[in-house]
């Protein structure tokens, strides 16, 4: 998907290292969040300053075509482009914060709605490794098939198909573990191609 003739959406994207490298291989890349929202930017997501909007270039070591980059405020479960418009659509550990599972589902929603058919929504967001953890942002395996599998015709299989992480696993293989002192959690990506 990735061809100098595509464009792409990142939603909750921040200042995020991949909008700068999305733009030196797309024809437009159009990067939103809710940037400059006191509230947001202050206390939750500080990559979402107001600063980003003026100079992208501070946020990048490098020099990157400036050119085929945009920066939107925009709210990700509402979003004001048209349907169809994009031909890839990514959220990497944003849509968790949008205000719990619902809105998460919904913010999944809206990328498809603005991704074309045929396009790519690719889709980090944070899994919990123990089916006894409760999270109101973070999504058990079960959640995961219900708010954004199930709700967004993708298959079983891919749920099914996907790693899987039986007892104990997660204490002898290497892969990232994060801890908050109540629950343990990892990342996980959904990529879905839209019909």
């Amino acid at each position: 998907m990735l061809r100098p003739e595509h464009s792409a959406l990142g939603v909750g994207a921040g200042r995020e290292c991949l909008i700068f490298y999305l733009a030196d291989r797309l024809r437009e890349v159009v990067a939103s969040d809710l940037y400059g929202n006191k509230t947001w930017s202050t206390n939750i997501a500080r990559e979402a300053t107001r600063e980003i909007l003026q100079n992208p270039g501070k946020f990048c070591p490098r020099a990157f075509r400036g050119d085929h980059l945009q920066l939107a405020y925009a709210d990700g479960t509402q979003l004001q482009f048209d349907a169809n418009r994009f031909d890839i659509c990514w959220s990497m550990s944003s849509i968790e914060h949008f205000g719990g599972h619902e809105k998460a589902s919904q913010a999944v929603s809206e990328m498809a709605r603005v991704t074309r058919p045929g396009g790519v929504l690719a889709i980090a967001t944070e899994y919990l490794l123990l089916p006894e953890y409760q999270h109101p942002e973070y999504f058990t395996r079960e959640e995961i098939a219900r708010y954004l599998i199930d709700r967004h015709a993708l298959p079983e299989e891919y749920l099914t198909e996907s790693i899987i992480f039986p007892a104990g696993i997660h204490r002898v293989r290497r892969h990232v573990v994060l801890n908050d002192g109540q629950v343990q959690w990892t990342s996980i990506l959904l990529l879905y191609r839209k019909r």
